[in-house]
């Protein structure tokens, strides 16, 4: 299981939080890259998979997030 502190804490945000900082991420007085609200929309869809089909939390791991927000391009853990 892959263990993050991001998907963590957004898990225990609960979900009326969760559309409120998805409209402070598409602020772009706030957010000037789109790859932060990218990244917080695949962390939802997956623990929206994780609570539909309600199985074990296993989280996708860093390289799957990255592989599906910027497809073929090298994984880079910075």
């Amino acid at each position: 299981m892959f263990s993050d502190k991001l998907i963590k804490l957004v898990e225990e945000i609960p979900s009326t939080e969760q559309k409120k900082l998805r409209e402070y991420l598409t602020s772009p007085f706030f957010t000037t890259n789109d790859d932060y609200l990218r990244l917080l929309d695949q962390v939802l869809e997956d623990l929206k998979i994780q609570t539909e089909g309600e199985r074990e939390s296993t989280h996708l791991s860093k390289s799957e997030i990255w592989k599906k927000l910027f497809g073929r391009a090298p994984f880079d853990d910075d």
